[in-house]
């Protein structure tokens, strides 16, 4: 209501606003005049700016005649510093300011994208290039000026572009049990006992739990009144009425159909192992007597023939996967980050998938991926993913291992150079936000 939307914005503008933007010194707001004061140096970003430009001239372009403003080395070093990452700041800040405007009206985003590209790329430029050309404090320096920035120019270049960086991502996962069996309530009914205890080991038939419904046996009974019913007029229709006897047999028929059926949804009350291995899930005995709907997840039929890592890559990492060739993968499970897991082989399932693998991976239990909210279950992302399924060892390894446990697995691929990584992450970014 309008009370919440009140106490949201004033929560909004007295935290995130403020540190962000009002107490923040790299901004030139009520923070930026404290630190100021607190520093003892008036006209703070001025000063930095000219500091900055003395140590360019002096150390980089080899002007004897620069001089600086600082008092000592220690406030050169201060000032440099503030210039620096005040000007990194506000590079920040208002390309997220333009994201967001973008997200919400994407015209006037773009007009502001093209703005800030002038302001902060294209003046610049012109500005130093003229300063460089034509700045008279550089009549003795220029030609070290100009080839130091061409030289530092084409290092930049150089190592964004052709230097070879170590490549590697990671995604969370989850370790299960080779094989692995999820026990779900087929029919809604009431728990009514707990057969088995987490731990137990299970072989076919073996009952698990058993759920009762009141209302699915009231029906049924029903339906066998209506299906003795039915069968009483079909015999009547036999020596009386001929031309009604095809429609009775069609109900009559439809009617036993319907009996079987809740015949059959009553036989699946009764929970039963259809495999052999170690019964792990939750504490059931809470839900004892209590009514569970359809898709109720209660518990894993897991063996013991091996482990394997289920890992959920995002859309924006799955590409790599595809494209380039994985040169090895580790894995650390949560608890035990100081054993690394051998990998033995890896599998891509080349399909979308949304239904997570474990709740541990999902936002409600703590986990990374986010979730969609509308799910009750807390087992669906709220954008696809795809997954990946890692073979685990046995032996050779000092960690401890137990179907269910939660972790990361690290992907290292080939090595490329960073300007190719931060192209391919920008074309990503506004393909998914921007359908670009």
């Amino acid at each position: 209501g309008l009370f919440h939307s009140l106490c949201y914005n004033v929560m909004f503008i007295a935290s995130i606003s403020t540190v962000l933007f009002n107490a923040n010194p790299l901004l030139r707001f009520d923070g930026y005049y404290m630190l100021s004061d607190y520093l003892d140096i008036p006209n703070l970003h001025a000063r930095s700016r000219m500091e900055l430009t003395y140590v360019v001239e002096r150390y980089l372009f080899g002007r004897k005649e620069a001089r600086s403003i600082a008092g000592s080395r220690k406030e050169s070093r201060r000032l440099v510093v503030f210039s620096i990452l005040s000007g990194l700041y506000r590079l920040v800040v208002f390309s997220s300011i333009i994201l967001f405007v973008a997200d919400q009206l994407m015209v006037i985003g773009m007009v502001l994208a093209l703005l800030f590209a002038i302001a902060w790329v294209v003046v610049p430029i012109w500005r130093f290039a003229r300063y460089i050309a034509a700045a008279p404090q550089l009549s003795r320096c220029r030609a070290r000026a100009i080839g130091v920035t061409c030289a530092m120019l084409l290092l930049c270049v150089g190592i964004l572009r052709l230097v070879p960086l170590p490549s590697a991502f990671a995604a969370p996962g989850v370790l299960q049990a080779r094989p692995c069996r999820r026990i779900y309530v087929r029919v809604p009914g009431r728990l009514q006992e707990l057969e088995v205890q987490p731990g137990t080991q299970v072989l076919p038939g073996m009952l698990l739990a058993q759920l009762d419904s009141t209302e699915l046996e009231l029906e049924l009974k029903m339906t066998r009144e209506q299906l003795n019913e039915a069968e009483a007029r079909k015999r009547k229709a036999m020596h009386s009425s001929k031309a009604d006897l095809q429609s009775m047999e069609i109900l009559v028929e439809a009617i036993r159909q319907r009996c079987d059926r809740l015949r059959d949804d009553l036989e699946k009350l009764t929970v039963v192992s259809q495999d052999s291995g170690r019964w792990v899930g939750p504490d059931l005995m809470e839900l004892s007597g209590r009514w569970l709907d359809v898709g109720t997840e209660l518990g894993w039929i897991v063996g013991e023939d091996g482990f394997e890592f289920v890992a959920v890559v995002s859309q924006a990492e799955a590409s790599r996967l595809f494209n380039e060739q994985i040169r090895r993968a580790e894995i650390r499970l949560r608890g035990q980050a100081e054993h690394t897991l051998r990998v033995v082989s890896l599998h891509v399932v080349p399909m979308e998938q949304q239904a997570l693998p474990s709740y541990s991976l999902g936002w409600r239990t703590g986990g990374d991926v986010e979730t969609d909210l509308t799910d009750p279950s807390g087992l669906t992302a709220r954008e696809p993913f795809f997954k990946v399924i890692a073979t685990v060892p046995m032996s050779d390894h000092a960690a401890v291992l137990r179907h269910g446990l939660a972790g990361r697995i690290r992907f290292k691929l080939p090595p490329e150079p960073l300007l190719t990584r931060l192209g391919r992450r920008l074309f990503q970014m506004l393909q998914k936000r921007y359908r670009l």
